[in-house]
């Protein structure tokens, strides 16, 4: 198979420029965009504003919470928002891109045109990973910006930068992005065996939902059951993100787990979300090239 996949790269370009083609052009990309802007717009500006308007804005907590979202230290606040809540909106954008030549019915039209079954689903997957490196890329530029307008509003722009400021900001993103692309990985699978973009969300979603408060029941319950817990993909997510350095300068607790409860060492883990990510993209292709798109139900 890697064989027959290494022969089919060269091709691959072209179909992946007209899958992210059409992610600029969906309009749901863009309100997720607005949704994202809004909501950091809400939280760097509006909130820093009524907090220095309120009484007791000089009180340790309120300056506390000012100074966490400052331009640099701000990005340590921005990281923790984006590992936390992006993966909804990666679900949802990576589910419609997988999932639209189903509901659009174009989907043996679209192989007609000559890309094997491998080289189709490959694209999507490609263009997927794409947007969401560029998606986590925007997220901190756009954060960058309405922090500093913030300071600015509240004349407090005087920004001082840590040590390995770049390095530190740089390999976060990287983890930050990285750990999102399980959730790629869901949201594809979902999406190509249900063959719908919706029914791509919805389980996608769910399945996010439902795993968090079964992880957390583990967890509780202890003993067997919170060393299960360890290998669920959140809890991977969380293992391979408490090596940020960011969280650090907002006092969060960052470079080891808090105490009280079961994570793997950051590498396992890596190497554990790599393993789901395979399993279940390859599961995806392989179930697609067995299927029959010769009737009806292929669309």
């Amino acid at each position: 198979m890697l064989n027959r996949i290494s022969t089919e790269l060269p091709t691959i370009p072209p179909l992946v420029s007209i899958e992210l083609l059409k992610t600029r052009k969906r309009r749901v990309t863009w309100i997720c965009f607005g949704i994202v802007v809004a909501f950091l717009a809400f939280m760097f500006i509006a909130v820093r504003v009524l907090m220095k308007s309120t009484a007791g804005a000089d009180s340790p907590e309120f300056m506390q919470m000012d100074a966490a979202m400052r331009f640099p230290t701000g990005f340590g606040f921005l990281q923790i928002m984006e590992a936390q809540s992006a993966l909804y909106l990666v679900i949802v954008l990576v589910s419609l891109l997988v999932g639209s030549e189903y509901g659009w019915g174009t989907l043996r039209l679209a192989l007609a045109r000559g890309p094997s079954r491998t080289q189709f689903m490959l694209a999507k997957l490609i263009a997927a990973m794409l947007t969401i490196v560029i998606g986590t890329a925007a997220f901190l530029i756009v954060g960058a910006a309405l922090m500093i307008l913030g300071d600015l509003t509240i004349g407090a722009f005087d920004p001082v930068f840590p040590d390995r400021f770049w390095l530190d900001l740089f390999l976060d993103w990287l983890r930050t992005t990285a750990v999102l692309m399980i959730y790629v990985a869901i949201a594809f699978a979902a999406a190509s065996l249900l063959r719908s973009g919706g029914a791509g969300i919805g389980v996608g979603l769910a399945f996010v939902v439902v795993e968090q408060i079964v992880m957390n029941l583990f967890i509780g319950f202890g003993g067997t059951l919170g060393k299960v817990a360890q290998y669920f993909p959140t809890r991977l997510t969380e293992s391979v993100l408490f090596t940020s350095r960011l969280t650090v300068w907002i006092d969060v607790e960052g470079g080891q787990p808090p105490p009280g409860g079961t994570w793997l060492d950051p590498w396992p883990a890596a190497g554990l979300l790599t393993l789901y990510f395979v399993v279940l993209i390859g599961g995806a292709i392989w179930v697609f090239n067995k299927r029959d798109l010769t009737s009806g139900s292929g669309t």
